[in-house]
């Protein structure tokens, strides 16, 4: 019986000290807001609150310039219409980490924004972007401006799809 835990031991704690040990999930996050919002990045690559971070993107030319044209224009009405921009599917699920990474995912997650302009003014976001958690052998998974809210809707709820 000792033999065995031993024989764990000697195998877990080279894993453990090599940093391949844990699990990290990725999962959709979808999030509505009205704009501008305040102390909170948004860009086309980045979403995050973040301090004292200021609203970058505000006009129909804000946006074209930072984000290129978008995959659609529905006009909702005579002053108002949507910019549609697709990302298309990412992957999502786990990834455990047992000595090695095992990737169990799927690229079934569609990730989306939205953005409501009225006359020339963004006015409402609608997202769907993907949000990362867990942690590989106590190297938490984070990155952006606030570590601790890292990817989290301005109003601090999150619609998890």
């Amino acid at each position: 019986m000792h033999m065995n835990i031993r024989v764990a031991s000697m195998i877990l704690f080279p894993l453990m000290l090599s940093g391949c040990f844990g699990a990290v999930a990725t999962y959709p996050v979808e999030c509505e807001f009205d704009y501008p919002i305040k102390n909170y990045t948004y860009t086309k690559k980045d979403w995050a609150p973040c301090n004292g971070a200021e609203v970058i993107n505000f006009s129909k030319a804000d946006f074209l310039s930072d984000w290129g044209a978008p995959d659609e224009v529905v006009q909702i009405s005579a002053n108002r219409e949507m910019w549609i921009y697709e990302h298309g599917e990412e992957y999502c699920g786990v990834v455990p980490a047992v000595g090695v990474l095992i990737p169990l995912m799927f690229p079934v997650c569609e990730v989306f924004d939205h953005i409501t302009f009225e006359n020339d003014l963004a006015i409402h976001v609608h997202l769907r972007r993907m949000k990362e958690a867990g942690a590989v052998m106590g190297f938490p998974r984070t990155g952006a401006c606030n570590t601790e809210d890292l990817a989290t809707c301005p109003d601090g709820e999150a619609n998890v799809k």
